[in-house]
């Protein structure tokens, strides 16, 4: 791809300005920038936005001079081969055969948007798997045609699908009528939910836009059968005692984080990716207190939202074990570098199925179900509600939004000395 470089295994931006536009710039031979992405794929996309940006910005400044070079010129203007440019210039045929008014353009419309925000491209994979799922169902037309029925009849059909029907062969060349006749389990309550969750907010923007009237897609969503709390279930006590027993999960493992990820989770209740992503830089003294500083500073850390971005203090038990020695045992760099990144995924897709096999071998098919290295997680969020700890600090530990008004909107981030005494109250009796 023309215009990217590399360096560190960070992509960035370079491209030579044109000889008789350096005046314009106060002298600069070439524009230089990092992407902040370490991803090619991604790289590519982001230079190609950048390269259509100054394609459209050069090409007007030349446009710019040519005005002025015809402003000086009086004698047998239309000889002037100034002028035959100009003409050219602006002769430049629109591509008008494109029309943004069909649901397939506003997708893709939607999606050039997003990518120029820069969103996530696990997230942009998201919508375009739901928003491609709508338009296999309800087919190409007119945006502005689209009505409560077609929304109802949506919601009809995309509750009878089994998922992943665009990339499973077993659906190729099928269907839709031919895939629900298949009798395949249906897609989950979440992914429906949140394919409509999608699919609103596309039209929302649309409407935000003027590319369409009206939002027919709202209020969508199906009711869940179970309660939110027994959907991804908390780690027992009897479950926590079997899983850090597993022969894997000591300190003469091959790779270090097959040791400390498990403990980290449980007693920092922090996200997977949080975790695999951290630098040494992120574990460091705040006010005295040893804390993880979970934040997306560097190019290869993403977080789920803003109020993912916390400091927390770390507990008692990981500073006893000799976590603090082991990270500053090591170079700059991350916390565990044997550790891959993905574009999509991060450093925590390659641990996360590690850890499902280790829970595997130390919990029974009965004991397991519907528990993942995410229920370290509810297994701390559990242990805050048990003991009465208040929402609002417990929601800041973990790095869930707070809804509250006062706290919310108004609060600050909680200082490591309030958050330590929460922290060291969690007590799992384990073999270390």
């Amino acid at each position: 791809m023309r215009h990217l470089t590399k360096r560190n295994d960070v992509y960035y931006y370079q491209r030579r300005i044109p000889t008789h536009l350096i005046s314009h710039y106060g002298g600069l031979q070439s524009i230089k920038f990092s992407l902040k992405t370490r991803s090619l794929r991604h790289a590519t996309v982001l230079a190609r936005q950048h390269s259509a940006s100054y394609d459209k910005e050069f090409y007007q400044l030349d446009l710019n001079l040519i005005n002025k070079e015809l402003e000086s010129v009086s004698l047998f203007p239309f000889t002037n081969p100034l002028i035959k440019q100009q003409d050219k210039a602006h002769t430049i045929p629109l591509d008008t055969s494109k029309s943004d008014s069909k649901l397939s353009d506003c997708i893709d419309l939607y999606l050039s948007t997003k990518k120029l925000d820069n969103v996530a491209e696990k997230t942009l994979g998201r919508y375009t798997a739901r928003l491609k799922l709508l338009l296999n169902i309800l087919k190409d037309k007119d945006i502005n045609s689209y009505t409560r029925d077609d929304a109802l009849s949506f919601k009809s059909t995309l509750v009878q699908l089994p998922p992943n029907i665009n990339n499973n062969p077993k659906y190729k060349d099928k269907s839709i009528k031919q895939i629900i006749a298949m009798s395949d389990t249906p897609i989950g309550v979440h992914t429906v939910n949140d394919t409509f969750k999608v699919v609103s907010g596309f039209f929302d923007w649309l409407v935000l836009n003027e590319k369409a009237k009206k939002n027919s897609f709202t209020k969508l969503n199906v009711k869940k059968d179970v309660k939110a709390s027994e959907e991804r279930k908390a780690f027992t006590r009897n479950d926590l005692a079997k899983i850090f027993r597993v022969e894997a999960i000591n300190r003469y493992s091959k790779d270090a984080w097959h040791y400390w990820m498990p403990y980290l989770g449980l007693y920092t209740g922090a996200r997977i990716n949080e975790l695999c992503q951290l630098y040494t830089d992120n574990v460091k003294k705040v006010d005295g207190i040893w804390c993880l500083n979970i934040n997306a500073d560097k190019p290869d850390q993403k977080l789920k939202s803003k109020s993912s971005w916390r400091v927390i203090p770390l507990h008692h038990k990981l500073i006893e074990l000799g976590f603090i020695e082991y990270v500053q045992g090591l170079s700059n760099g991350l916390v565990f570098p044997t550790l891959k990144h993905l574009p999509q995924d991060g450093y925590g897709k390659y641990p996360s199925k590690w850890f499902s096999i280790q829970r595997d071998k130390a919990l029974t098919k009965e004991e397991r179900n519907k528990k993942t290295f995410h229920s370290f997680r509810h297994t701390v969020a559990n242990e805050f509600k048990q003991m009465g700890i208040e929402y609002s600090p417990a929601s800041y530990i973990l790095g869930h939004s707070d809804e509250t008004m006062t706290y919310g909107r108004y609060g600050k981030d909680y200082s490591p000395s309030i958050l330590k005494p929460i922290i060291d109250s969690l007590y799992f009796e384990l073999e270390s």
